[in-house]
């Protein structure tokens, strides 16, 4: 199987590449209030709202540096009870690379040559206020 590997807060983390509909440059955010902590804010993307959060703050409590390799990865998760669409801040997509499926389950901890790598669930990585917040606005934004 695919994984996508990024860097957030300082740690490599590997995401299955379908739950991962597309990675896009940094661009501006308009705020919202109120929103969880980990809320960056909301990107307009062809035509919608897609609201983002920074996977820096949800792992160690600090925003992620604007630079020019930092991304946005759009979350579109693929299990039953999914949340909604949503994006992710991170430092750098690193690589896509193969891993073995076996052992390639959330919340894992894997090690290559250079190091850990956390998987993450794409529908366990939001805190539970962001998660409620999430489901809250997709409910808000379908009925506007």
């Amino acid at each position: 199987m695919l994984g996508l590997l990024v860097q957030a807060a300082g740690a490599r983390l590997a995401i299955d590449v379908r739950d991962v509909a597309q990675v896009l440059p940094l661009a501006s955010l308009r705020a919202h209030s109120p929103a969880p902590h980990s809320l960056a804010g909301l990107l307009l993307l062809r035509g919608g709202v897609v609201p983002v959060f920074d996977l820096g703050a949800i792992r160690e409590g600090l925003p992620t540096p604007a630079l020019l390799r930092t991304r946005f990865m759009l979350i579109e998760a693929r299990v039953a009870d999914a949340l909604p669409p949503y994006a992710l801040i991170v430092d750098q997509v690193i690589d896509a690379r193969p891993f073995d499926e076996a052992l390639f389950k959330p919340d894992k901890l894997l090690l290559d040559d250079h190091g850990p790598i956390h998987v993450l669930d794409p529908n366990a990585v939001l805190p539970f206020d962001a998660r409620e917040w999430l489901r809250s606005f997709a409910t808000a934004e379908g009925d506007g």
